[in-house]
């Protein structure tokens, strides 16, 4: 028997004994992942040759300990290089913890593990999250870098082309809070070829510090102070104006510093024609009056705005409006008005001449040649949307969070959209921290399973049988809401 060793298994070898396993036809339970068979984004992306390589420490170990006891006997020994001095209290350092947690998570995380929390204030945890801040900045723009070679590498393999610098990207803007009163928003473009992140950028309309200072306007003391909070770069407010606007101002600014930081002019923007970025665009002129942006139209949105439009159709289509009678245009109608309802059957003739008059107007809109002609490609706002929902998942919209909170959210997600989990050990390897067997373990895994669901939605039996199954549930929804008696709604009960 030839044997193998725990490193050899865990960098992807097998026994030579043990026969190869036989590949299987796909079915809802086993997802092949051959690339040619389900091509997918997340494969595409997660299963390059020139990842990012992370350390691994096979000596490595981690285990649960009674902090408040290891501390307490270390510290009559030894003192950490990594203490802070603050409020004459000697604040120890946890990286890793901090990392996951916010202030308040890890309050809560050593309440309930019975640790003392004192080592931790308000100053101390600013301090940890500038730090932190600055080494995902770091990496995410390495990251970015190499997206944006990516791109550019495929965008000259799609047109036979030795090389280009001109690219087309998709954007789209996000907020912290619904209703375009948020006050954070984040924008980011994505590169069509490649599917990565090429950048992103966050908005903030409100300062801490500022707001605090309200209180002393018009004093010397506050102008001595302001100046001193711009000058030191130290004020989080970079935006003034409308928070439905902010998608507008990230973008163009974007599209002005992309020579600058990859060498790249996107010379295609897809957009979902919900905002005016386009035409804030054209007027910027990022590459000069001489360089036109071409403007390509995400087909999902212009599916929806159809939608939309007829479904506001049909409401304004109030009752009074159907004619009912023999004389009706419905054939319904007329077989009710004569009582031969019982032998009545649907023809399935083209709509009647109202109907057409009513919708005529809305085909005709959307479906004008200039729009037609940007909908060319199929292209989609659909990474776009992925990625926002990343962000929010990290910082969801319902708890709060300041501006720096919002960039860390972004940037991680980010790199998790590009990279897959093993994005976050590049971030934590960034901060010195050594890692072992169980993180790369861990991350491999994730980054596995995230390439198989991907493959499984990609697959045409799954996607029609979810379309499938969704119609089957809208249609058991709306038999029991026309059978019952309704049961919810505003002042329904002020009758007893």
């Amino acid at each position: 028997m030839n044997k193998v060793t725990r490193k050899q298994l865990t960098l992807g070898a097998r026994r030579k004994d043990r026969p190869k396993k036989r590949s299987r036809s796909f079915n809802g339970q086993n997802t092949e992942t051959d690339d040619s068979s389900f091509p997918s984004t997340s494969a595409k992306k997660l299963k390059g040759d020139d990842r990012e390589h992370v350390p691994e420490d096979y000596t490595l170990q981690y285990s649960i300990i009674d902090f408040a006891l290891v501390f307490s006997t270390l510290s009559s020994f030894v003192r950490c290089s990594n203490i802070i001095k603050n409020e004459d209290e000697d604040q120890l350092c946890n990286v890793k913890v901090q990392f996951k947690q916010w202030l308040a998570g890890c309050k809560k995380f050593c309440g309930l593990m019975d640790i003392s929390s004192s080592f931790l204030n308000q100053s101390t945890y600013d301090f940890y999250i500038g730090k932190i801040y600055e080494c995902i900045d770091t990496v995410t723009q390495t990251l970015f870098s190499s997206a944006a070679q990516e791109e550019k590498k495929f965008t000259s393999l799609e047109n036979d082309l030795q090389d280009t610098t001109d690219v087309s990207v998709s954007g789209d803007g996000t907020w912290k809070k619904r209703g375009f009163s948020s006050l954070y928003g984040v924008s980011s473009l994505i590169g069509c070829c490649s599917g990565k992140v090429l950048d992103v950028l966050v908005k903030s309309s409100y300062c801490k510090l500022c707001e605090s200072w309200k209180n002393k306007l018009d004093t010397a003391e506050y102008e001595e102070w302001k100046d001193e909070h711009i000058k030191t770069n130290q004020c989080t407010a970079n935006h003034t104006g409308a928070s439905g606007n902010m998608e507008v101002s990230l973008v163009i600014e974007m599209f002005k510093r992309s020579i600058v930081k990859h060498g790249l002019r996107f010379v295609n923007y897809i957009g979902d024609g919900d905002s005016k970025t386009y035409s804030g665009l054209l007027k910027a002129q990022p590459y000069g009056e001489d360089f036109v942006i071409n403007k390509k139209e995400c087909v999902g949105h212009v599916q929806k705005r159809m939608g939309t439009r007829l479904r506001e159709l049909v409401k304004k289509t109030t009752e009074e409006k159907i004619v009912k009678g023999p004389d009706s245009w419905c054939a319904w109608q007329r077989a009710s008005a004569t009582n031969t309802l019982s032998s009545f059957k649907h023809d399935y003739t083209p709509l009647p001449d109202e109907v057409l008059i009513a919708m005529k107007p809305v085909y005709e809109n959307l479906s004008k040649d200039e729009l037609l002609g940007r909908c060319v490609g199929g292209f989609t706002q659909n990474n776009n949307e992925s990625f926002n929902q990343l962000i929010w998942k990290i910082t969801p919209k319902i708890l709060p969070a300041d501006s720096k909170i919002v960039n860390i959210a972004a940037l991680v997600a980010a790199c998790i959209f590009n990279e897959g989990t093993s994005a976050l050990l590049l971030i934590m390897h960034g901060m010195d921290l050594k890692l072992g067997r169980n993180s790369h373990e861990y991350a491999r895994i994730s980054d596995e399973n995230r390439v198989c669901a991907a493959e499984k939605k990609s697959a045409s039996e799954t996607r029609e049988a979810r379309i499938r199954h969704r119609q089957e549930q809208k249609d058991a929804l709306d038999i029991a809401t026309a059978a019952g008696s309704l049961l919810n709604g505003p002042g329904i009960d002020d009758s007893l």
